[in-house]
């Protein structure tokens, strides 16, 4: 990352349909690869319900590839909790969780295919964020309260944020869910819980100037010179992400053409497979060289 990051500006970003190309002159000037991967809408497809959604069995494999190389650091960058990501996320990944509030560093990975102890690893948490968690708690108890009117209104509750779900909720019931939601976290929340707006979902957590673009850094600070740091994301709180990115780093939005902070898009996680799989064909021998 570098300070003329902070004058970069959101355009469409060009499709990404030959790697070959785009990719690997950036590797070959690279030591070591930081892959960081949102979860929702980038690995696993969106779903309505949010506690049904999963990787198909290609991603898992990808992800395995690319974690057992030593030149590639694999991360899963999601606003699911890390407590939620260890029962969806099998590879050797670095688990941050909740927006960059809270970090999971798996233990060595086994060989051979073994499976890891649940209790390895080291699970660290922002200590300001966890001192917001009953205020957190409280919020979500009086949406859950509020909301329950309204039909498919969700609030999911991930302790240190919530998320209120409207994918579901008919249309014309939509603009009172977000203005209830709003009501409840300005007037309860007051100026130590935020709220911010996604696809589909309203997201309160607490008010700390810290994100997946923050997070992301500190995981970059912690590898050696000559790293190169991949971000792939689909959604709103991935731009906080893809603005930080360097010119050497690269970033690939996933989903529609829409402006964004990234300089490459695929059109789904399906599509992004394709460019994950050609990463854990040539990219530790494109690194080594």
């Amino acid at each position: 990352m570098t300070d003329s990051a902070a004058v970069r500006c959101q355009s469409v970003p060009r499709r990404l349909s030959n790697p070959t190309s785009r990719l690997g002159p950036t590797l070959e000037n690279a030591s070591h690869l930081l892959c960081c991967l949102d979860f929702d809408g980038t690995l696993a497809p969106i779903v309505d319900d949010p506690a049904t959604a999963v990787m198909p069995q290609a991603t898992e494999r990808v992800l395995d590839r690319l974690g057992s190389s030593r030149s590639i650091t694999v991360a899963i960058v999601s606003g699911r909790s890390v407590t939620d990501l260890r029962t969806r996320v099998g590879s050797p990944a670095i688990l941050v969780g909740n927006h960059g509030l809270e970090r999971f560093d798996p233990g060595p990975h086994p060989p051979n295919g073994q499976s890891e102890s649940n209790s390895a690893g080291r699970h660290a948490v922002h200590p300001i964020a966890a001192a917001a968690t009953p205020r957190i708690e409280t919020c979500s108890g009086v949406l859950e309260t509020v909301l329950d009117p309204i039909p498919n209104a969700t609030v999911e509750h991930k302790g240190l944020t919530g998320t209120v779900h409207d994918r579901t909720v008919p249309e014309s019931a939509v603009p009172v869910c977000r203005s209830l939601t709003r009501d409840v976290i300005e007037r309860v929340g007051d100026d130590r819980v935020v709220l911010t707006e996604g696809a589909r979902i309203l997201e309160f957590r607490p008010a700390i100037e810290w994100d997946k673009g923050d997070a992301v850094g500190v995981l970059e600070d912690g590898h050696p010179p000559g790293t190169v740091l991949l971000y792939c994301g689909d959604d709103t709180t991935d731009e906080d992400a893809f603005r930080v990115l360097s010119d050497d780093d690269v970033g690939i939005r996933v989903g529609d053409a829409t402006p964004s902070y990234a300089s490459f898009r695929v059109d789904s996680p399906q599509a992004l497979v394709g460019s994950l799989e050609w990463l854990a064909d040539h990219g530790p021998s494109l690194l080594a060289s």
